[in-house]
């Protein structure tokens, strides 16, 4: 299971992820391990890669609504 986290502090926001699996049987524990060890290093960048991604997304739309509000309020001001 993947799982995404959200917590806010002060004025950041945290993402995190976390994924877990539950592998019972000794020999399938060891097959899961050999996998994980040759996938592991692209899974890795692949998750990094998608969360600065919704970083720039959050950083990018964050940017934009503070243009707008500064925008409405000069417009307001010269009214």
């Amino acid at each position: 299971a993947m799982n995404f986290l959200l917590e806010s502090h002060d004025n950041i926001t945290l993402l995190t992820t976390e994924t877990r699996v539950h592998v019972p049987e000794p020999t399938s524990r060891l097959l899961f391990r050999f996998y994980w060890a040759l996938i592991s290093f692209f899974s890795g960048w692949i998750r990094m890669d998608m969360l600065n991604r919704i970083k720039r997304t959050a950083e990018s739309r964050q940017t934009d609504a503070v243009l707008e509000t500064a925008s409405v309020s000069a417009v307001r001001s010269s009214e």
